[in-house]
């Protein structure tokens, strides 16, 4: 149970259920409840591994998952810490270029 799938499950199940009809088809007299409750158990167990297969599945998914999630949260702090550098790079030129552009337009006034 935890290592198949749904409909491996079910197949296995039909047949233990099929072999608690069978007898009851060609009776011999000494008929008990014995198989009708291995068909019983077998379901409950069959049930019960199957859910905890699939529990675990989806612990692995989540687990994979959030390594997207924390690799996209990286990616996207790297390219946000980029973006600012340039911001400030810009800002940085920009006043340079206008202390310049200034030095320029006056040096007719400073200068004889």
């Amino acid at each position: 149970g935890l290592r198949e799938g749904r409909r491996r499950l079910l197949a296995v199940w039909a047949a233990t259920g099929a072999t608690a009809v069978l007898p009851a088809l060609f009776p011999t007299g000494q008929e008990n409840a014995t198989q009708l409750l291995l068909f019983l158990l077998t379901g409950a167990v069959l049930l019960l591994t199957g859910a905890v297969r699939e529990r675990g599945e989806a612990r692995r998914a989540l687990a994979a998952q959030r390594e997207v999630s924390e690799a996209e949260r990286a990616r996207r702090t790297l390219l946000e810490e980029r973006a600012r550098i340039a911001r400030e790079m810009h800002d940085v030129v920009a006043h340079h270029m206008s202390v310049i552009t200034v030095q320029a337009d006056s040096a007719p006034y400073r200068l004889p």
